[in-house]
């Protein structure tokens, strides 16, 4: 592992041992912590690189860690899910969830939360003694956990095929947005909004407030929604779980379809040389104005023309 100046590129320092770092890390108040594929855990100075303190996890670790409030939380290939102090790297507790942990777990006030490579379950713990608070099964999509799950309020979004928002306190799913393809890269939330990479190679911003106002929202179809243009049907269709999509509120139904008129000064219409808008391509054959006087002026050429012939 190597920290190199941000300006320069130039190398601070080196830190290695006999096993790999293939994992990510996480820097928090002048720490570096990372885990080996050996089976240790480091605490390393950033300034130097020089070790504060190692500790003996049993197994590879594939994944970053995640800090908070003093404790260090770091998964294993056997399954360990290990709370370790960050002042010395002692055990707090620690919890098998019998399935390879790849990702980094996802940290609230109370929970920390972690899904696996081979099993069919993710995992609320408490984050004071380690027990298991809830398992929510897993898509049979693809039996697994790929990405790291995000936590914002009151809610743990994770992909395990589809990306799902689910409560925190009873492990119950609020909503799901399924896809053709898998979606499994890490959510972000940002302003209210969801966003997440599928195999498609195509980025998704989903709204979680409005799935979750179309979900609690919803209302029988009535006669009114017989008429509903495609338009509407195509944007009420847009919400993840198949249930939540077939309508909402009237309210939202009305605010979605509604469109801005359009009146006749909006833009020229053209029609042979008369418009109703000024349009410098046809000049004064534009203008009605000049096309009256000319026009105009042309019969009277033609009277006087048959007047003169006629003699």
């Amino acid at each position: 592992m190597t920290a190199m100046d941000a300006e320069s590129g130039d190398e601070i320092w080196e830190f290695s041992e006999d096993y790999f770092f293939d994992s990510g890390l996480a820097v928090v108040d002048g720490t570096v912590y990372v885990g080996s594929t050996g089976g240790t855990m480091y605490a390393l100075n950033s300034d130097d690189g020089s070790v504060v303190w190692k500790s003996d996890v049993g197994d590879e670790v594939r994944a970053p860690p995640a800090v908070a409030d003093g404790t260090v939380y770091i998964g294993t290939d056997a399954g360990d899910l290990f709370a370790l102090d960050t002042a010395d790297g002692s055990p707090r507790w620690t919890t098998n969830l019998d399935q390879e942990l790849y990702t980094s777990p996802a940290v609230s006030e109370e929970l920390v939360f972690a899904g696996g490579e081979t099993g069919s379950g993710f995992y609320a713990i408490d984050r004071s003694s380690g027990s298991v608070e809830w398992e929510a099964k897993i898509s049979e999509k693809r039996n697994n956990v790929r990405a790291s799950p995000a936590v914002a309020d009151g809610v743990v979004f994770i992909t395990d095929g589809d990306l799902r928002a689910i409560d925190i306190e009873s492990g119950e799913d609020i909503w799901r947005y399924p896809r053709g393809d898998f979606i499994s890269s890490p959510p972000a939330v940002v302003d209210g909004a969801v966003l997440v990479g599928n195999w498609d190679a195509s980025m998704y911003a989903i709204s979680n407030e409005q799935l979750k106002e179309r979900i609690t929202e919803l209302q029988p179809p009535s006669s009114e929604d017989s008429s509903s243009s495609p338009s509407e049907d195509t944007s009420s269709s847009t919400s993840g779980d198949t249930s939540s999509s077939s309508s909402s509120s009237e309210t939202e139904r009305s605010s979605e379809s509604s469109e801005p008129s359009t009146s006749a000064t909006e833009e020229p219409v053209q029609r042979g040389f008369l418009s109703n808008g000024n349009d410098e391509q046809f000049g004064m054959l534009s203008d009605p104005f000049l096309l009256t006087v000319g026009g105009f002026a042309l019969s009277v050429i033609g009277v006087l023309h048959s007047m003169i012939g006629g003699k």
